[in-house]
């Protein structure tokens, strides 16, 4: 059994002060507030969340440092790869694994790059184990698919897409063959498989859409084919802000801090991120990793609480709100049966002098700053 004392504890909903998490095994069994927060305990910091959560994340398909070796993001022989799975690319070995411990990552959905207009499944996993199973928490989750210049420029100097139309074409007509399938099923095909759980709603299709045209093609692609789905990247989406609320869009923004060096990224800025929190949109905040390492996705709440957003809803958009795009119970939350996953930290998480202190998955602590 594990008692942490903690000056301020975010729960994942708001924030409470002089409290006192008891962990036994892999679950949270009480919060209580305390006058003498800091008795009996065996760790006491200045706060403590639920373990972030990333959205659409390449962490453990391109390793970090290992070039053409540890890069396995990207499938990019063919523009519509629905059969490929984040699993069978996902190394344990990637040094920015543990580095996102580092910053209180715990948990994170991996997905297959943007070169492809579809470029596979998705897995949730956590940060630590020895083998992709071990970090399995479930798989396959999410179809990835992507709008914009990415496919264009990976595939189409040879093959469609080579516009806009063309992307949006491939995903009309896989998704619509797909549909053919269920109905005849004469000959098996790993494809249009790959794609009955999204069409049967029973998955979640995560679109890559930067620019404000991108992202109302992705949601009219969606709606066309009573898809469920989140916009990832959505860059631009200050612009269509009053469009996305009232179809109740789920946007997962980011990454906030990258350089500006594709055109795509030309308007990306927090203000962007602020008007959609500050809209109602349903709003997850991404690394985006590579592009943003994983490990520093906290510092780009600092940026939103620093332009008006309160500290509980940056808070909540990488712990509460990711938990609930993807489904998971108990995740994102610390009350009496929630997972474990917790991170503990030196000051406000959001600034850079709040470092990570601890961080613990399932109750086993992963991380400790020596």
């Amino acid at each position: 059994m594990i008692r942490i004392a903690a000056q301020h504890l975010f729960d994942g909903h708001g924030i409470v002060n002089d409290t006192i998490i008891t962990v036994d095994g892999p679950h949270v069994i009480s919060v209580e507030t305390s006058s003498h927060p800091g008795e009996r305990c065996d760790y006491s910091v200045a706060w403590v969340t639920p373990g972030l959560i990333d959205l659409d994340s390449g962490i453990g398909l391109k390793e970090e440092s290992l070039g053409f070796e540890g890069n396995d993001l990207n499938e990019a022989t063919d523009a519509v790869m629905p059969e490929m799975q984040a699993m069978d690319g996902l190394s344990p070995y990637d040094t920015s694994l543990e580095k996102s411990l580092m910053g209180g990552v715990t948990t994170a959905l991996i997905m297959p790059g943007s070169s492809n207009v579809v470029g596979g499944r998705g897995a949730v996993v956590h940060m630590v184990g020895a083998t992709a199973n071990d970090m399995c928490i479930k798989a396959p989750f999410g179809m990835k698919f992507s709008l914009g210049n990415d496919p264009k420029q990976t595939h189409g100097e040879k093959r469609t897409p080579m516009t806009r139309m063309g992307n949006a074409f491939l995903i009309r007509d896989i998704l619509t063959k797909a549909r053919e399938y269920r109905e005849k099923k004469k000959e098996y095909n790993m494809k249009y498989e790959a794609l009955l759980p999204l069409l049967a709603r029973e998955d979640v299709a995560f679109i890559q859409a930067l620019r404000a045209d991108d992202i109302m093609t992705a949601v009219r692609l969606a709606e066309e084919f009573g898809l469920r789905y989140v916009i990832t990247g959505a860059f631009d989406a200050d612009r269509v802000a009053d469009q996305l609320k009232e179809k109740d869009v789920t946007i997962a923004f980011g990454p906030i801090i990258m350089s500006r060096s594709v055109d795509e990224a030309k308007r990306l800025h927090p203000e962007n991120a602020v008007a959609l929190l500050g809209s109602g949109t349903r709003t997850a905040i991404i690394a985006g990793h590579p592009n943003y390492p994983a490990k520093y996705l906290r510092i780009s709440l600092g940026l939103l609480v620093g332009r008006g957003i309160s500290p509980e809803q940056a808070l909540g958009s990488v712990t509460s709100v990711p938990a609930g795009i993807l489904g998971l119970d108990g995740y994102g939350e610390i009350c009496p049966g929630s997972v474990a996953d917790l991170a503990l930290f030196k000051a406000q998480p959001w600034e850079p002098e709040g470092v990570t202190e601890h961080t613990f998955i399932g109750g086993t602590e992963v991380y400790a700053r020596s």
